[in-house]
């Protein structure tokens, strides 16, 4: 009996140094787990973070169905376009260098307050002689995306500003003639004046 207790006795002192060892990577491997699993959790948590501002976006930019208008609400909307009286053709800084002509122009909305607006422009200089047919000077186009830079907000106001040079020699007076293209509704907007080239 004696002898078995002590072969028990040997027995256990064997393996509880082996249990010993194995619990401690057993909490190894539970603590590189916990460690995963957290940032597991944190990189969902972005993403899903992320997935809720894209999905904000995607509501304001398209409305949501279930969305109703505010009573007595007239949202903003582009009614017209108007030349800034500083619009016309800056003086050369030599006689032989082209002068540019700067068109200021403001969109407008139905009360007609200066607002913002996206799409594509085009400005025209018709010069009409008193003897003879009308000579277009000038005719440029200004992208989307040109027209998006174009945008200036500062002490001279809110405007647009449409750069384009002019033909060596023009002199005289001309029909400054602007169309706007909206992009939201393609509807076509023109504003014209006569200015001073030289």
């Amino acid at each position: 009996m004696k002898q078995a207790l002590r072969l028990v006795c040997v027995v256990l002192m064997l393996v509880l140094p082996g249990c010993g060892a194995t619990s401690r990577d057993l909490s190894a491997q539970n603590d590189e787990l916990r460690q995963s699993n957290l940032d597991l959790e944190r990189a969902v948590a972005d993403l899903n973070e992320q997935l809720a501002r894209r999905e904000r976006e995607l509501a304001a930019a398209q409305g949501r169905p279930d969305a109703q208008p505010i009573d007595g609400v007239t949202p903003p909307r582009l009614a017209g376009i108007e030349l800034d009286r500083l619009t016309g053709v800056l003086p050369s800084a030599t006689p032989d260098a082209p002068a540019e002509l700067r068109v200021y122009l403001r969109p407008i909305d139905q009360d007609g307050r200066v607002t913002t607006a996206a799409g594509e422009a085009r400005v025209r200089l018709i010069q009409t002689p008193s003897d003879g047919d009308p000579a277009v000077l000038l005719d440029q186009r200004y992208t989307p995306e040109q027209f998006h830079a174009s945008y200036r907000d500062g002490i001279t106001g809110t405007h647009y500003t449409l750069k384009a040079t002019l033909p060596a020699g023009a002199a005289g007076s001309a029909t400054l003639h602007v169309s706007f293209t909206d992009g939201a509704t393609g509807r076509a907007y023109t504003v014209e004046r006569t200015i001073t080239l030289r």
